[in-house]
């Protein structure tokens, strides 16, 4: 396994779980960021691709947003839950889906129509799925079901995992053709 792909896995369970010592976060979600900030990074120095930039730009603004949140949270600034609120947890998932479908886009290399269309369903099925989540997120946040925040974050938790499993089995294809070339 790469660096690149290390970082992803690391930053993706910093993001989608968080443990607390005494109500102090041991892993804040801007570590998760940076780490997922660093693996875009080495990814860029495999594949210079202008999908995997765009990631890389939507992993700084999403590390810089949960910085300054992280930072707000201890000061004496409270925020409430008002439509701020809604907003900012809507704005961090569409930066959020923008980048994991940008990092697949920018791992597709296959050139087969066959191929292309399998991803292409995969790329659907992964923005459709999301945006009914962001749909969930925000009805929760517009009339506080309990429920459906329960089902709205294991949403979230399961799209991050299908996200780096889809990319995890083209970075194995990719290997795979790699290996194949080198035996010709």
């Amino acid at each position: 396994m790469k660096k690149y792909q290390k970082q992803f896995i690391i930053g993706i369970i910093m993001i989608s779980f968080h443990f607390n010592f005494f109500g102090i976060p041991l892993f804040p979600q801007w570590i998760g960021w940076t780490f997922i900030l660093s693996g875009c990074k080495h990814y860029l120095l495999e594949n210079d691709h202008p999908s995997i930039r765009l990631a890389k730009k939507m992993a700084g603004v999403l590390c810089g947003i949960t910085l300054i949140e992280s930072f707000l949270s201890y000061s004496y600034v409270s925020i409430s839950y008002d439509n701020y609120t809604v907003i900012h947890g809507v704005v961090l998932s569409v930066l959020e889906m923008i980048l994991f479908y940008q990092l697949m886009i920018g791992a597709q290399e296959d050139k087969e129509e066959e191929t292309i269309r399998t991803y292409n369903n995969y790329l659907v099925g992964y923005l459709v799925l999301n945006t009914f989540i962001m749909l969930g997120y925000i009805y929760y946040m517009t009339f506080y079901t309990a429920n459906l925040l329960s089902f709205t974050v294991l949403g979230m938790i399961l799209m991050r995992i299908y996200a780096i499993t889809y990319l995890n089995n083209l970075w194995k294809k990719k290997k795979k053709r790699k290996q194949f070339d080198i035996q010709i």
